[in-house]
């Protein structure tokens, strides 16, 4: 919330208002060389608060309220045009000797009037004499009308926020910043209320739940092990492969990773002791040393799969060494879909790969499929890796998938994710 807080103080900066007021008026007035924004300070004098172009240095001055075109624009209401600042005797010493030392030719200066109020001037001037015409200064007069609001409303919000949003025990201020977000910001406001989910998931006590999918060996239909799978509060919209992806755009994907493994190693005691417990993870939250020693600790047979949704980097299996030399089994999964190829299977040397879904589903039925599937099964014979086949939920799927050499499935066809306890027993 501070974050959105300070984002909405600075969307709304009156200096940075200023800045641009001036910088506008400059392009969108074509004869301008120049434009500037001075306000009426309480004590009577005018400060230049932003400048451009042929008057930028200008930026910070302090002008007198008296024998100036900026107090006489202020005490008449209308413009003030000097057509030759530097012979222009109506023009103070001083005002004509800064314009002989940035060669202003011309010289237009508004009055900015907020509710019958003067509050500043606006003053846009050009190196060549006699630049402006009536019809040039008419146009400046309409567009600081629409300045002088801009600049009253805006110094108005800004006083309400320095007032409202700098005092956190406010019970109105998380609302009130949340709702300007909205509007001023949007995508920040989005950005914010995303980070606020994923820190409710990294919450203590955690609100993760886990459930266990049974892998089986697809000849014999015997349970070999379960892949624990993170599961979010029924609250949060969205699935959790979603969220996993708002982490890691987020720059939280290895916090959530690893919360999601710790919920996930809650009940690897159970895991019958015949069978393996499988656990994802991406490259970047495999090489994290905080989830070599949560898998380091477990006592039961572990599988690390390493998830094919972002690219591998390299030296990734030398990343990995101490897993595979502590008996940690690799795999690769989703091999097939995403950044999946047969020179990452060749980087990393699995135990394991594991077939997508997306082509175990009606392998057979589609020929495609099922050549990619044999020559992934053939690459894992030469390597000496087991492969899985994901997301099976027909038995003919089941006999092809036999069929083609690969080893274990996993699908609801054999049982869907669930408590460990039941399903192990």
């Amino acid at each position: 919330m501070q974050n959105l807080v300070a984002a909405i103080n600075a969307s709304i900066d009156p200096s940075a208002l200023m800045q641009r007021i001036a910088e506008q008026m400059c392009l969108l007035t074509p004869k301008a060389d120049g434009a500037a924004v001075s306000l009426l300070t309480p004590e009577d004098t005018f400060v230049v608060v932003s400048a451009h172009g042929l008057v930028e240095s200008l930026l910070g001055l302090t002008l007198t309220r008296e024998g100036t075109l900026q107090g006489r624009a202020i005490a008449t209401g209308q413009a003030q045009v000097s057509m030759d600042p530097l012979a222009d005797p109506d023009l103070t010493d001083q005002v004509r000797s800064i314009g002989a030392s940035l060669g202003v030719g011309s010289l237009v200066v508004i009055p900015l009037m907020h509710h019958g109020t003067g509050i500043g001037a606006l003053s846009l001037t050009a190196a060549e004499k006699g630049k402006f015409s009536d019809r040039d200064v008419a146009a400046m007069e309409a567009t600081a009308r629409f300045i002088s609001a801009l600049i009253g409303s805006h110094t108005e919000l800004s006083s309400m926020l320095d007032d409202f949003l700098g005092d956190p025990h406010h019970e109105g201020r998380d609302l009130a910043a949340q709702f300007l977000a909205s509007v001023l910001l949007p995508d920040m406001a989005r950005e914010d209320a995303l980070h606020k989910h994923v820190s409710d998931l990294l919450a203590e006590p955690s609100p993760l739940s886990a459930a266990y999918q049974p892998i089986v060996d697809l000849a014999s239909e015997a349970v070999v092990g379960f892949e624990g799978l993170c599961r979010f509060p029924s609250d949060i919209e969205g699935s959790p492969a979603y969220w996993f992806e708002v982490a890691r755009r987020l720059g939280r994907g290895v916090p959530l990773e690893l919360a999601a493994l710790s919920r996930v190693l809650v009940d690897a005691g159970h895991v019958p002791a015949h069978c393996f417990l499988a656990v994802n993870a991406s490259p970047s939250a495999a090489t994290d040393e905080r989830l070599h020693e949560a898998l380091l600790t477990v006592r039961t047979p572990v599988v690390l799969e390493i998830t094919e949704h972002e690219p591998f980097p390299d030296g990734l299996a030398d990343a990995l060494k101490p897993l595979r030399d502590n008996g940690i089994r690799l795999a690769i999964d989703d091999a097939g879909a995403g950044y999946a190829s047969f020179k990452q299977m060749l980087q990393l040397r699995p135990g394991i790969v594991k077939i997508d879904g997306s082509l175990t589903s009606g392998i057979d039925r589609d020929p495609a499929k099922r050549a990619l599937v044999t020559a992934i099964v053939r690459l894992c014979a030469e390597t000496g890796a087991t492969t899985i086949a994901e997301a099976i939920e027909r038995r003919d799927e089941q006999a092809m998938l036999t069929e083609l050499g690969v080893g274990w499935g996993q699908g609801y066809l054999f049982g869907r994710p669930g408590d460990l306890r039941r399903a192990s027993s």
